[in-house]
């Protein structure tokens, strides 16, 4: 993964360097605002962890901006309006084709990083983060999935975000779920995700070392191996998956690109590609007991089997993201070098954990 060296106290949540022609960026965008209800109305963001008393934040969408470079704001302009006219199909439980869903999960990559990189401004990053990537430098990079939940017309509007109000999410911002009116979004990106099973290249060995991982990256086995997560996820929902080639992140030792187009330059990998040069796999569905390449045509196969009651299913997912955020969290953790083993910061993991599952058992408890 590349380094970026520390931002300044004020970046672009795109790019990461200082705001040049400062513009303002809506992580939640205005055009979904407007979606789902009244655009001037108060919302819960969480709460101000960095404040003794941790008192609840609550404010106009209006005010939920962040600093970005105009160039930059205008560049995602494009993006913002093809993922508006997949949404609003979404919404109307109309069809759509593999590259609808394609553009939709870059859009949660944005979505996703852009609320991690907007917490740790509101929080006046108070666990001293160094961001290692910033919007531009994460959107289709890794593999990602995500779960398409439908709930059940009870005449409620609105857009709210689950798993990202825990510090596991301040150091690995990988899986978030988002609710837009009559649908759940869970979605998660990580390095390697899923690779291996389904027989592309996988790390057999990650270290991280002064900011950078370091991986042995084995040759695929051209095998499909199901499930593609040994992870249980709330059921009901339609599940897509798109494996990444992560041209961008791999490096030599040296830091050097890394030449590893042999080791993915294969048949299967070309035949489960979109686009094999930009990295981008194709879309698969269900991924559990069966696994099946998504249309490139419109097709409404998306459409989940069944609707779910709004609390049931929100509260399983933010159970859901909290679990898998503390798996991936775990797993970045062990792959920390000896030499950077040291009782600091393996206290500060262990802290984290605890602080995590005690926010967890608190969901929990809610509907106990």
């Amino acid at each position: 993964m590349d380094r970026v060296e520390e931002p300044p106290t004020r970046f672009c949540v795109f790019c990461g360097e200082r705001p040049r022609s400062k513009s303002r960026e809506h992580i939640i965008p205005q055009w979904l605002i407007k979606l789902t209800g009244d655009p001037n109305r108060q919302i819960y963001v969480g709460r101000a962890w960095y404040r003794p008393t941790l008192p609840m934040r609550q404010f106009s969408f209006s005010r939920l901006v962040f600093p970005a470079c105009e160039q930059c704001n205008g560049r995602f302009a494009e993006l913002e309006g093809r993922a508006q006219s997949v949404m609003k199909r979404i919404l109307a439980r109309d069809v759509l084709a593999a590259q609808d869903w394609d553009l939709f999960l870059d859009w949660l990559d944005k979505i996703r990083i852009g609320l991690w990189l907007g917490m740790l401004f509101l929080n006046k990053n108070h666990r001293g983060i160094s961001p290692r990537f910033f919007i531009e430098g994460r959107i289709g990079t890794k593999d990602r999935f995500v779960l398409v939940y439908e709930i059940e017309d009870d005449g409620q509007e609105g857009v709210i975000w689950l798993g990202t109000e825990t510090p596991l999410f301040e150091y690995t911002p990988s899986c978030f779920a988002l609710v837009v009116n009559n649908f759940l979004f869970l979605n998660a990106s990580f390095d390697f995700l899923f690779s291996r099973r389904l027989g592309f290249p996988y790390a057999s060995r990650v270290e991280v070392h002064d900011g950078r991982d370091l991986i042995d990256l084995e040759n695929g086995t051209g095998k499909i191996r199901l499930p593609l997560l040994q992870k249980a996820f709330p059921p009901g929902g339609t599940r897509l998956w798109q494996p990444i080639i992560p041209w961008r992140h791999l490096q030599a030792d040296d830091g050097s690109p890394g030449d590893v187009r042999g080791q993915y330059d294969t048949a299967f990998v070309r035949s489960h590609c979109l686009d094999f040069d930009t990295g981008k796999g194709k879309i698969f569905s269900d991924g559990e007991k069966t696994l099946s390449e998504y249309p490139s045509t419109p097709s409404a196969s998306w459409i989940p089997p069944q609707k779910h009651a709004r609390e049931y299913i929100v509260h399983r997912s933010a159970l859901a993201a909290g679990d898998f955020l503390e798996l991936l969290f775990r797993s970045r953790v062990l792959a920390v070098g000896p030499k950077e083993h040291e009782t600091g910061f393996q206290e500060t993991g262990a802290s984290t954990l605890r602080l995590h599952r005690t926010i967890m058992n608190h969901i929990l408890r809610q509907r106990q």
